[in-house]
């Protein structure tokens, strides 16, 4: 699977209502913008955000070589809402979240194993 594709799941989200796995920060995307390299987001506050694309495709490149990545670690702290770029992928149905060492980590499984628009925690 490529980050294109990856894409194509994504705007399958725009419009739905993503739970996040950070507990009451969900968020609702509004627009896909392959040509400017971003997407439009609103968040539960109403806030309307634009996203870099390339923030997903540097966590899916992660995903690809390690079995779980620490959305945190792969963006370098990087502002203050690295739980959307997380709350994105972790609502398409071939990925899953779990908590290592107490620190919350999305898992590449392969297969569908629940819904677009919805989380999975991994089983333990």
């Amino acid at each position: 699977m490529t980050f294109e594709d990856v894409i194509k799941d994504i705007v399958k989200l725009v419009g739905l209502n993503l739970e996040s796995v950070k507990p009451g920060a969900g968020i609702q995307i509004l627009s896909v913008d392959l040509k400017q390299g971003n997407l439009q987001l609103r968040t539960v506050s109403g806030s309307v955000r634009s996203r870099p694309l390339f923030e997903l495709e540097r966590i899916w490149n992660e995903l690809q070589r390690s079995p779980a990545v620490h959305v945190d670690q792969v963006l370098n702290g990087s502002g203050t809402s690295r739980n959307q770029p997380e709350t994105i992928l972790a609502n398409l149905p071939y990925i899953e979240w779990a908590k290592i060492h107490n620190k919350k980590h999305l898992i590449y499984v392969k297969e569908s194993t629940h819904p677009y628009g919805t989380l999975r925690q991994m089983d333990r």
